[in-house]
């Protein structure tokens, strides 16, 4: 008998569809298999904090009418199953946990990407991957937070990792600048799309670190 091989993106695309997203559907007896899958689709394509009322208002404007109790409903059955986890902002300041918007993580990066059809922002991708990396390493929550009107990717375990969205040098500067001004005594990873590129003379930056994910898991490992 031949063996059939299967790639990887297919194969996450099939768990995704035909496992993870049906097991959702039928295990909770609902009725809009495609409300479900576009809803998730749609938390796969953001890393914004969203409350649910602004997911209802999105799903509206893209032409898929529910209520906001459905949305709801929807959202709940996502979270049971595993698939996504919120991820609340935590306010070093006060200590106080802000829970009406989430950022909504996947538990796995690969699923994630194969519900956008692979098709999936470089630094969305590596923020997932961060977001498991802690988890796997301390098993403690991990929050994302908000320093004025700079929104950090995550904190935990005296730990802050930015992931930037930013290739250019000067943009790059500006979130270093950002995080060494955080007073708290923890540790600070900026991670880069590539360090080659923007290479900074690391004597302006330290402690701070700044690695590409690769070294990042490595090193959290």
């Amino acid at each position: 008998m031949q063996k059939v091989t299967i790639k990887e993106e297919d194969y996450f695309r099939l768990i995704s569809e035909n496992i993870i997203l049906k097991d959702i559907y039928v295990k909770n007896k609902l009725k809009n298999y495609e409300l479900l899958r576009k809803l998730i689709k749609l938390l796969a394509m953001t890393n914004k904090l969203l409350s649910a009322k602004e997911i209802h208002k999105i799903l509206n404007y893209n032409n898929i009418k529910v209520s906001h109790i459905t949305t709801i409903e929807y959202l709940d059955y996502i979270l049971e199953s595993n698939l996504i986890k919120k991820v609340y902002r935590y306010d070093l300041k006060t200590e106080n946990i802000s829970t009406w918007k989430a950022k909504y993580v996947f538990n796995n990066a690969k699923i994630r990407k194969s519900i956008l059809n692979n098709n999936i922002v470089k630094h969305l991708f590596n923020e997932n991957i961060v977001y498991q990396t802690l988890i796997k390493k301390w098993n403690k929550d991990v929050y994302t937070w908000k320093n004025w009107t700079f929104n950090f990717s995550f904190i935990s375990e005296k730990i802050i990792v930015h992931i930037s969205e930013n290739t250019a040098k000067n943009e790059i500067k500006k979130e270093i600048n950002r995080l060494k001004k955080i007073e708290w005594n923890y540790k600070k990873i900026l991670i880069v799309d590539s360090i080659k590129n923007i290479w900074i003379r690391p004597s302006t930056y330290l402690p701070l670190e700044i690695l590409e994910i690769e070294d990042f898991i490595k090193k959290i490992k």
